[in-house]
């Protein structure tokens, strides 16, 4: 079962709750950019590992533009003859001392925390 750590939330597990933790990320907001930076990717047997670093600049509904540089993990494998996602894995550093409410803002601005 394909499993996500994304920036908004601890685990997500399986196709049907990544299409809406996708959606509910992007949800009431536009992209105004991404690209991709410092990919790499290895090869082993039936397995590719794959890192690197993103930037994606967004325009929510309500609130200023919001840019969020981050980086990624991803594990696909061949399963039956074809690809498919086992890991994927994005987030963003954060200092140390810095509140866990100022990072879940900085990535999903104007919405409330978690615990809501």
């Amino acid at each position: 079962q394909v499993v996500m750590f994304d920036t908004g939330q601890m685990m997500v597990k399986g196709p049907d709750a990544i299409r809406k933790g996708y959606a509910s990320f992007f949800d009431g907001t536009n992209v105004k950019e991404f690209t991709m930076a410092k990919q790499e990717y290895r090869v082993l047997g039936d397995a590719v590992v794959g890192y690197g670093l993103f930037s994606l600049t967004t325009v929510p509904s309500l609130g200023p533009e919001v840019k969020i540089d981050g980086r990624y993990t991803e594990i696909i494998a061949k399963r039956d003859g074809k690809w498919v996602y086992i890991l994927d894995h994005a987030s963003i550093p954060i200092s140390p001392n810095a509140p866990a409410e100022a990072h879940i803002e900085s990535i999903q601005p104007g919405l409330p925390p978690p615990s809501e």
